[in-house]
C-alpha cells in the first residue's frame, strides 16, 4: 500500500510540475526560516543549563531600597556574607565567590595573548561544571599563585593541552601582574554558557589586594553562588535569608546607613541569562521576551507556509475530481482517499525539509554572524525530534483540508 501511495505521489508530481515547484519552494523557504529561528531559540533556552547541579545552583542577590523610593536589584554582595551564610544555614551544601578579573595579557616566551580572567574561590569548579582536562578540581586553586587556563588558551600558548601542568606563565593585569604556575586545564564551553573567561585565578589574590573590603559588610563586589542540599525548600530558604544581610550589617556597623543595605533573595543560576531584567525589585523580563517573540514569528511563518500549500492543494484538487470519482467507483473508501492525499502532502513536506536543511546549512554561517552565536545543525536529540515534529505537523496541516473536506465530500 505504501509503495502504491509513493508511486501515485511521484506520478502526480510529474503531472503537476508547476504546482509542485511552487509548493516545494514555499514550504522549504518557510521551513528554513522556521528552523533557523528554532536553532536560535533552542540555543537561548539552553544557556547555562549544562551544569550538573543546575536545579540546585542559585545566586544570592539583593534588593536595595533607595532614598527616592526606587528599588535597585544587585548581583554583588559583601564578601563576609559567604562565610556567615554557610555557618548559619544547614540547607547550603557548598558556596563559591567570584569577581571579574578583567582583561589582561598572558605570555609564554615570545607569545603574548589577551585573556579574560575570573577570580574564584577554590570550590568554584565543584559547583559549576567546567570539566578539567588536566588537574584535580579540589586542588587546582588551593595555591594563590596557581591558575587554571582553558583548553583553547592552552592550545594557543603551548599548541597542546597535555603535560603543561607545572609550567609558568606571566599574567599582566594591573596590580595582579606576575608569574603564575599552571595547575589545571579546563574545557571551555563553546556554546550555552553566559560566563566568558579564559583563566581562573584564586580569589585570595583579590582578597589580598582588597583586605579592608573583604572584611567590610558595607562593601559589595563579589558574586555569591550557592549549591543547596537535595530536598531543600527554596521558597522557605528565601524567606529565611531576606533580612540576613541587614541583621549582620547592623551587628557589625550599627544602624547608620542601614537603609541602603539590601534584602537578600535567591535566583536560579540558569535563569539569570533569560530573566535578567528587574523593575522596582520585580523580575519583569529580559532576553526571554525575544525568545517568545521569535517563537511566535517562527510559528507565524510556518502557518503561512502551510496555508499557502493548503490553498494550492485545494485548487489542484479540483482538477482531480475525476480521479477521485474513478477510485470511489472501483471501491476506494473515504479513509483510503484521505490517506492518499495526506501521504502526498507529507512526502512533499519531507522533500521540502531536505531542501530546507540545505538552505539552513548554506545560510547558517551568515546567520551566526548576525546573531553572534555559534549555532550548528547537528544531531542533537532535541533538535532532531523537533525537526521531525515540525515536518509532520506541516505536512498534515497543509494536506488535511483539501483531501478531507473539499474533494471527497463533494462526491
Amino acid at each position: 500500500m505504501l509503495q502504491h501511495y509513493l508511486r501515485m505521489a511521484y506520478r502526480n508530481i510529474k503531472r503537476f510540475k508547476t504546482t509542485f515547484f511552487i509548493n516545494l519552494v514555499g514550504l522549504s523557504t518557510g521551513l528554513a526560516c522556521t528552523l533557523l529561528i528554532y536553532l536560535w531559540v533552542y540555543d537561548e533556552l539552553s544557556v547555562d543549563k549544562f551544569n550538573e547541579n543546575d536545579r540546585r545552583l542559585y545566586q544570592v542577590m539583593q534588593k536595595i531600597h533607595l532614598g527616592n523610593g526606587d528599588i535597585l536589584t544587585e548581583q554583588s554582595i559583601p564578601t563576609p556574607l559567604n562565610k556567615a551564610m554557610r555557618e548559619k544555614f544547614p540547607q547550603i551544601e557548598d558556596a563559591a565567590l567570584t569577581t571579574g578579573g578583567g582583561k589582561g595579557v598572558l605570555s609564554v616566551g615570545n607569545i603574548r595573548l589577551k585573556a579574560k580572567g575570573l577570580y574564584v574561590t577554590p570550590n568554584f569548579l565543584t559547583l559549576l561544571t567546567y570539566p578539567l582536562l588536566q588537574g584535580q578540581k579540589t586542588q587546582v586553586l588551593s595555591n594563590k599563585l596557581s591558575v587554571v587556563i582553558s583548553n583553547e588558551l592552552a592550545l594557543k600558548l603551548f599548541h597542546t593541552t597535555d603535560n603543561i601542568v607545572g609550567r609558568t606563565i606571566q599574567w599582566d593585569h594591573e596590580k595582579y601582574s606576575g608569574p603564575y604556575t599552571i595547575s589545571g586545564v579546563f574545557k571551555k564551553p563553546t556554546r550555552h554558557s553566559s560566563a566568558d573567561f579564559d583563566i581562573l585565578l584564586p580569589f585570595q589574590l583579590y582578597a589580598d589586594q582588597h583586605a579592608n573590603d573583604v572584611q567590610n559588610w558595607g562593601s559589595s563586589n563579589p558574586k555569591l553562588y550557592l549549591l543547596l542540599k537535595e530536598g531543600a525548600d527554596v521558597q522557605a530558604f528565601n524567606d529565611q535569608i531576606t533580612e540576613f544581610l541587614r541583621v549582620n550589617y547592623e551587628a557589625a556597623k550599627g544602624r547608620e546607613h542601614l537603609s541602603s543595605v539590601g534584602y537578600l533573595f535567591l535566583k536560579r543560576y540558569s535563569d539569570q541569562y533569560l530573566y535578567n531584567q528587574y523593575e522596582q525589585g520585580v523580575q519583569t523580563g529580559g532576553r526571554i521576551a525575544y525568545v517568545k517573540l521569535f517563537s511566535i514569528v517562527a510559528l507565524f511563518i510556518l502557518v503561512i507556509a502551510a496555508i499557502n500549500f493548503m490553498n494550492l492543494s485545494t485548487a489542484k484538487a479540483v482538477t482531480r475530481l475525476k480521479e477521485i470519482g474513478v477510485k470511489k467507483a472501483i471501491g476506494a473508501n473515504r479513509l483510503t482517499l484521505m490517506a492518499q492525499f495526506l501521504g502526498e502532502s507529507v512526502v512533499l513536506a519531507i522533500l521540502a525539509l531536505l531542501l530546507a536543511l540545505g538552505l539552513v546549512a548554506l545560510l547558517l554561517p551568515q546567520f551566526n554572524q548576525i546573531t553572534g552565536k555559534q549555532l550548528v545543525l547537528g544531531p542533537e536529540p532535541g533538535v532532531l525530534a523537533s525537526v521531525v515534529a515540525i515536518t509532520l505537523f506541516t505536512g498534515l496541516l497543509a494536506g488535511v483540508i483539501p483531501p478531507c473536506i473539499y474533494p471527497v465530500s463533494s462526491l
